[in-house]
């Protein structure tokens, strides 16, 4: 139980997590909400599907640069406290069903 508390600890420290061609599930992203320090986060097609909602954790990632969602099976409107990640640099939700007005989200 220590060791497992030990590399959880660890990874709150991450400021990159590359997750692409893996297969997770929409719930990954809840596990994130505790990494204060990730900068790039990429998750490209890796399975999952669904759509991203603002309790998932995505948005409390303030410190994010980087967010590569391209390539998944994500579906309906962003949510729009994708707005209030300030630090965002660059964007891919390239090949997913997203609708609506990117504009009016962000």
């Amino acid at each position: 139980m220590v060791i497992l508390k030990e590399i959880f600890n660890s990874t709150l420290k991450l400021e990159a997590l590359d997750m692409s061609y893996s297969a997770l599930n929409s719930k990954f992203l809840q596990s994130i909400q505790d990494m204060d320090a990730l900068k790039v986060l990429s998750l490209q097609s890796s399975g999952l599907n669904g759509s991203l909602s603002e309790s998932q954790g995505l948005c409390d990632s303030r410190h994010l640069e980087v967010l590569d969602l391209s390539d998944n099976h994500l579906e309906g409107t962003l949510p729009s406290c994708l707005a209030s990640l300030t630090s965002l640099q660059t964007l891919d939700l390239s090949n997913n069903q997203f609708t609506g007005d990117i504009a009016n989200t962000l």
